[in-house]
């Protein structure tokens, strides 16, 4: 996870600190649901948090109800499936209809019961798949790159990092990133910006 949340700053629009909070709150759901295969789960994870970005770049809205549709997700909890606004309703059945949409199995669900035999991981491959195939993968990384809001989120969640970093110096130590990485990151931010 950590080697993901380094980049976050510009592949999810979130600072590390954030990004490690997030995988943390669904990661032993994934684990479950990839056999405890830690880096399929863990790029499953980053899959989940870059489509978190891509979804609030390309829909905007709140980051927590995105969250919070991935953490309900995680738990068995369908009804904020809505928040991701990819037209499924909150229901398990949706989840379903969602999961078959995209094609990740090679087969069709026919029971809402297993749901809970393909587990998370399925669920977020899923979303990928239907995200992908509306256009909305990699809207983060395009934003940054191509647009002032973008660009400013970016520097954003950089200057984000720098102040953790600073903070976890000065009381036990390093932590994700060192100084100079947040600080380098936070170079490429504002350049960008000013491009922009």
């Amino acid at each position: 996870i950590a080697g993901y949340a380094k980049n976050a700053w510009k592949t999810a629009g979130m600072s590390a600190n954030r990004y490690a909070e997030q995988a943390t709150l669904f990661s032993a759901s994934l684990l479950q649901s990839v056999g405890g295969d830690t880096k399929k789960a863990a790029e499953l994870a980053n899959m989940a948090l870059m489509d978190m970005g891509d979804n609030i770049n390309k829909f905007g809205g709140d980051m927590a109800m995105v969250e919070n549709a991935y953490q309900g997700l995680a738990r068995g909890s369908y009804v904020m499936l809505d928040n991701l606004r990819l037209g499924y309703k909150g229901t398990a059945h949706e989840m379903m209809r969602l999961i078959n949409d995209s094609g990740v199995l090679g087969y069709k669900l026919t029971n809402v019961s297993q749901l809970t035999e393909v587990g998370f991981g399925t669920m977020v491959e899923a979303i990928h798949k239907v995200q992908e195939e509306m256009g909305i993968t990699g809207t983060t990384i395009a934003e940054a790159s191509g647009t002032i809001s973008g660009s400013l989120n970016q520097m954003k969640a950089a200057f984000a990092n720098v102040l953790a970093t600073m903070s976890v110096v000065n009381k036990e130590g390093l932590g994700i990133l060192n100084l100079d990485e947040a600080l380098g990151d936070l170079a490429i931010g504002v350049s960008d910006f000013a491009s922009n």
